[in-house]
């Protein structure tokens, strides 16, 4: 595993801060700038439907603890699906993480890693290894670009999500270590910086929350996972007009027009998890998610 070096020399940083100071604190995960709105999600088979309730989660105060600062983390999830921390810092890109004041800090993230590295998440009970699969870049609402990991299980290299520097992972951004759990996952619906939608995968949201079934008109997809194709079924006697596939990016890979019953082909399609978007021909949506 990589190990990060935090010595760095005090003049460029000096300068690069006078010359650009809005542009390093934007692409700071831990800031009171930042808000999520992140899908707590799970599968109610007896329904046939994924239930989701959007939550806002956030930075506020900061409290010192064995000299060392964290910002408290903010949110209006009186239960979280997964645990997440009561207290974060960030230093030289690596975010990490402090259950409560009783627990060790471990680190989440890193926006150091290259092509190759290893990362190990580890709160002590449970763990999770990453690999990072490919680097690039994103631009922001606001114009502003980002740098983006393509992360992967180290066990299971199928399996990946994005990190987007300043955003976190478009699954379990809080608490990265719940990464790929499938029956019950939390997934990032909406990213604000400064009040302002800088990222978005689903609904926006701007001052409070609201319960979502995703999948109200009891979609299934099945072979899931689907090796090369996909079919979709559902309860209601609408019919369904279109069918686009989203990566966990927000990027729309493939668009299908169907006529009837018809499979959806996803063998171009690369390994890891989709969001298949289903238009009913009445004009609603629902959405299915489904791992290649």
């Amino acid at each position: 595993m990589k190990k990060t070096k935090y010595a760095y020399s005090l003049w460029p940083v000096l300068l690069f801060v006078l010359i650009a100071p809005n542009q390093m604190m934007g692409q700071a995960f831990v800031s009171p700038s930042n808000k999520w709105y992140i899908d707590d999600c799970y599968i109610a088979p007896l329904q046939m439907t994924t239930i989701c309730d959007t939550k806002s989660y956030w930075f506020e105060d900061t409290v010192t603890i064995d000299s060392t600062v964290y910002y408290e983390l903010r949110t209006n999830d009186p239960e979280p699906v997964f645990e997440v921390g009561a207290y974060y810092r960030e230093e030289g890109g690596v975010v990490f993480m402090k259950m409560n004041n009783n627990t060790e800090e471990f680190a989440i993230y890193d926006f150091n890693l290259e092509v190759g590295d290893l990362f190990l998440i580890d709160d002590y009970s449970n763990s999770l290894e990453l690999e990072v699969l490919s680097i690039d870049s994103v631009t922001l609402i606001s114009g502003e670009r980002r740098k983006r990991l393509e992360m992967a299980s180290a066990l299971s290299p199928h399996r990946t999500t994005y990190w987007i520097e300043g955003v976190g992972s478009a699954l379990s951004p809080m608490n990265p270590i719940y990464t790929f759990y499938f029956d019950v996952w939390v997934q990032l619906n909406c990213f604000h910086q400064d009040d302002m939608v800088e990222w978005q995968l689903g609904d926006c949201m701007l001052t409070h929350t609201k319960a979502e079934s995703l999948t109200s008109e009891a979609i299934a997809c099945y072979p899931n996972p689907a090796t090369d194709a996909l079919f979709l079924s559902t309860t209601s006697n609408r019919l369904i007009d279109r069918v686009t596939i989203f990566s966990l990016d927000g990027r729309p890979v493939t668009e299908t027009v169907l006529q009837g019953t018809q499979p959806i082909s996803v063998r171009e399609l690369s390994k890891g998890i989709y969001v298949a978007a289903i238009i009913f021909e009445d004009g609603t949506i629902g959405r299915a998610r489904f791992v290649k």
